[in-house]
């Protein structure tokens, strides 16, 4: 394992982070209330040279590799983010557009993990302040009012109120009503229109929820696979546990049957 006994006692033993290598005026970009308190605690995180074993910058800096999950779970995480669960804290990572990059094995076959957002840098604490909570996207409305057709009543309620036309033989062509049949088709025109642009104006909010809610499932899946190299890894290092405790049991019954064979 790369992180050794004595290592393990300096990280338990550190309550807070140090700042000692960065400068008064990097240290002051870093607290300043424009930076957020997840972006903060990362960033000071790194800049810890006692946990390099666990976690540190990539060599250039511009992104961050887990180098034993079990211990950065065990240890790291409840120190500074109080709580332990690494499934949970690449979730959080996510919400703050971090992406993983890559996974590879370190160590003898210990799966490590790499992050990486446009403005984590170890050089540009400036930046920082660029990095937040990505929003949540409100669904669309759903309602149709704007698209409903004019009724067959109202038409026929437009069509009684209009002058009294006389038919048979001997009766003459009332201008009016011909006006008002005029009038008629040119409003129902307008309303095909406008029923129209508001039928396509709910389309395109229907298509634009879709692309949301597919944009939604992907991050979902993202999560779920990364959630499952997790398991995988924790388990690996529970396993490596137990067969370290089978281990010393087994060095303590050899020492009491050689001290009651005495």
């Amino acid at each position: 394992m790369s992180y050794n006994e004595s290592d393990r006692m300096n990280a338990s033993n550190n309550d807070t982070i140090e700042l000692a290598g960065l400068s008064p005026q990097a240290e002051d970009v870093v607290m300043s209330m424009t930076v957020t308190d997840f972006a903060r605690k990362l960033y000071t995180m790194l800049e810890d040279h006692s946990i390099e074993s666990i976690v540190c910058w990539g060599p250039q800096r511009d992104c961050f590799i887990v180098k034993d999950i079990n211990e950065f779970s065990k240890i790291i995480l409840p120190r500074i983010f109080n709580h332990s669960n690494f499934a949970s804290f690449v979730r959080q990572l996510n919400k703050y557009d971090f992406h993983k990059v890559k996974q590879t094995t370190y160590n003898q076959g210990e799966i490590t993990s790499t992050f990486r957002h446009p403005d984590f840098h170890g050089d540009k604490p400036d930046n920082l302040q660029n990095i937040k909570r990505k929003a949540a996207f409100p669904k669309a409305s759903s309602g149709t009012s704007s698209g409903s057709l004019p009724s067959d009543k109202a038409h026929s309620n437009s069509s009684s109120s209009l002058p009294y036309a006389p038919s048979g033989p001997n009766s003459h062509s009332n201008p009016l009503s011909s006006n008002s049949n005029s009038d008629q088709s040119y409003s129902r025109s307008n309303d095909l229109t406008s029923s129209s642009s508001g039928s396509q104006a709910n389309i395109e909010a229907g298509a634009e929820q879709i692309k949301e809610e597919n944009k939604s499932l992907k991050t979902r899946i993202r999560d779920l696979e990364e959630s499952h190299d997790t398991m995988q890894s924790e388990l690996k290092g529970m396993g490596r546990d137990i067969v370290q405790q089978n281990e010393q049991m087994q060095v303590l019954l050899n020492l009491l049957s050689s001290m009651s064979g005495e």
